[in-house]
């Protein structure tokens, strides 16, 4: 019968031509599969690694200005910021990574929610969703009006000159109103970080919070942190990598172990695994 199996002189039963053929052993081209998804998951990495890069460069340059930096180089470090802002844009919103993301859909479903890969497809998916919709002018855009927008407050500060500082202010606002513009729903959506994690808007402030929220205590910020929020303007913070919160909990352990919450892109890289890619705007 045509497409049976046949054997031949030593009794090795082999498909007819007209049957399946002949197929590579499935161990092989088992092997063969992983070696592909463990490429295009390196190179996701490697991608990933640049950006990160990049967006630690900015958030050195955002350091230096609010410790070190003269207050005359105020105008030229907006505009590094600005550069380097835009870089990391593109270099995130590039196509391939698109692609690379779409490529581990089906090795994603194959891990476990929790695990450092899944969650770092899962994370970098949504992110590079998100980001995207922003055009890159408008990524150096925000960064540049932050990093001028702190230098005009520290002056107004010092003068107590509020009007000083109200142009910026304004460019600013201008500017986040044309950020949340590029997605669909209330700005405040657009605006509130924890969107990113399924957090609903009514619990974005801790004033609003619901009445089962109020009834569990808040989780402590850690010192560092509470210092940095309660001595720089909310301008200035969107020119920060936006996982600077939890640095002081994150570097005091990075030498030791990977901080739970956190997978590694590559050695002395972290990038956090649910509360979004550290980035600019």
């Amino acid at each position: 019968m045509s497409g049976c199996p046949i054997s031949d002189a030593q009794g090795t039963v082999r498909p007819t031509r007209s049957g399946t053929g002949h197929r590579q052993p499935t161990r092989h081209r088992t092997q063969k599969q992983g070696a592909i998804v463990e490429d295009t998951y390196n190179r996701l990495k490697e991608r990933l690694a640049e950006v990160s890069d990049l967006e630690h460069v900015g958030g050195l340059l955002a350091w230096d200005q609010q410790t070190m930096m003269p207050s005359r180089g105020a105008e030229v470090r907006a505009e590094q910021m600005a550069t380097i802002a835009r870089l990391g844009h593109e270099r995130f919103t590039d196509p391939e990574i698109g692609k690379l993301l779409e490529a581990l859909t089906e090795y994603e479903a194959s891990l476990p929610p929790d695990s450092d890969e899944a969650s770092l497809i899962r994370v970098t998916r949504r992110d590079w969703d998100k980001a995207r919709r922003v055009p890159n002018e408008l990524a150096a855009e925000l960064a540049h009006a932050a990093a001028s927008g702190y230098a005009a407050w520290l002056n107004a500060r010092a003068n107590s000159d509020f009007a000083g500082f109200l142009p910026d202010l304004e460019r600013n606002i201008e500017l986040k109103r044309k950020y949340a513009a590029c997605f669909e729903g209330a700005p405040y959506d657009a605006l509130d970080r924890r969107l990113r994690t399924g957090a609903d808007r009514r619990r974005g402030l801790g004033g609003l919070r619901s009445p089962q929220d109020r009834a569990s205590p808040a989780r402590p910020a850690c010192p560092g942190t509470r210092r940095f929020l309660s001595t720089t303007p909310a301008c200035a913070v969107t020119s920060l990598p936006r996982a600077s919160g939890r640095w002081c909990s994150a570097l005091s352990n990075a030498s030791a172990t990977t901080p739970k919450g956190w997978a590694s892109i590559r050695p002395g890289t972290l990038w956090p695994r649910e509360s979004g890619r550290p980035r600019f705007g």
